[in-house]
């Protein structure tokens, strides 16, 4: 038991390390180049602009529901409105770049494009069910937009085009494989160590069996889903590893959805910024669209595979790369993972 227990944990990690380190790399040049000060002024307006600017620029930002809280609140304090609010709250955590990495490493071409769809339409939904249930009318704060310099000044004299170099270099490996290693590692680890105990103790055909693949079993995972806290990225080798065991897409797609989007201890902070009514809306809507497009991504799946299983990467043996760059990948992966895990200990002690 612990020897398949062992291989399959390492057979998902060696499938999944390489398209995490391009996640990674990406998002890191994506937290270099965001800027900020240009979306706080357009998101302040209580209109659909300002809530489809907010979705938009959740959609590519690597945070979990732990860390886009204190950037919603810090929004929120700078006048974004309420509806931009939640559609940042939403559309944030449930899809990142590195979360499309690992799902396409994963799954499938169709459940990589299908998933962050799906976390833009669900936050669009939230910010306007927000905005019309909210009757009041809010008066942007007249507070000066601090200065956050996200992007490298290209045009400063003192520095050669080699330093410049050099600093959006370790700028992008800080933050990509320092800060958001640091902030996504307890989950990332867990993450593959359920979906190696789903793989090595789950009988294959399981949820075919003995559980209806339908809203039931929609529903089932949602129920679990909205307490539980896991992000993005840690919850697709569990998700891809459910579905390897009979679990339809549709069912994996709101543990997707649900799990980084809902964590009950978040409710009383959303609460506060929000008030009670929007909280509600928040959590509604995450629970209807869900099983919703889980429902429609059953229906597409039924007719690509005209009724078959779905196969995703995770179940086959085909890769884009070779196993000598997997294994490459993997091993730079866990190091980086090693490093991450020292310096976390070295701050708590």
């Amino acid at each position: 038991m612990i020897s398949s227990f062992l291989r399959e944990t390492f057979y998902i990690l060696n499938e999944s390390s390489i398209y995490l380190l391009i996640g990674f790399l990406f998002a890191g040049i994506i937290k270099l180049c965001f800027s900020s000060n240009k979306i706080l002024i357009t998101i302040r307006q209580k209109s659909f602009k300002s809530i489809l600017i907010a979705s938009l620029s959740g959609i590519p930002l690597p945070l979990c529901s732990c860390s886009v809280l204190p950037t919603a609140v810090a929004l929120r304090k700078e006048g974004a409105s309420k509806g931009a609010t939640v559609s940042f709250l939403i559309s944030t955590p449930e899809t990142g770049i590195d979360s499309v990495g690992i799902t396409w490493g994963l799954m499938d071409p169709l459940m990589t494009i299908y998933r962050p769809i799906c976390a833009l339409i669900t936050s669009l939904f939230a910010g306007l069910a927000t905005n019309f249930s909210d009757g009041s009318q809010e008066i942007p704060t007249q507070t000066p937009i601090p200065v956050m310099s996200s992007s490298i000044p290209l045009n400063n004299p003192s520095s050669t085009g080699f330093s410049r170099i050099r600093f959006w270099v370790l700028k992008i490996w800080n933050y990509a494989f320092v800060e958001l290693m640091d902030d996504i590692l307890v989950w990332l680890v867990a993450g593959f160590l359920l979906a190696g105990l789903i793989s090595s103790l789950i009988p294959d055909s399981f949820f075919t069996n003995h559980v209806e693949n339908g809203p039931l079993s929609m529903l089932i995972i949602l129920a679990v889903s909205i307490p539980m806290y896991i992000c993005a990225s840690a919850s697709t080798p569990i998700a891809a590893a459910l579905v390897m065991k009979g679990l339809s897409p549709g069912a994996a797609l709101v543990l997707l959805l649900a799990g980084p989007a809902t964590n009950v201890a978040t409710v009383p902070i959303l609460m506060n910024i929000l008030g009670k009514k929007v909280t509600l809306i928040y959590f509604v809507v995450i629970a209807v669209t869900s099983v919703g497009f889980g429902l429609l991504l059953n229906s597409i799946y039924d007719w690509l595979y005209a009724g078959e299983p779905v196969v995703f990467k995770i179940a086959d043996e085909s890769s884009l790369f070779g196993e000598g760059y997997s294994l490459t990948a993997t091993g730079l992966f866990v190091f980086l993972m090693i490093c991450s895990a020292r310096r976390k200990l070295n701050s708590e002690s």
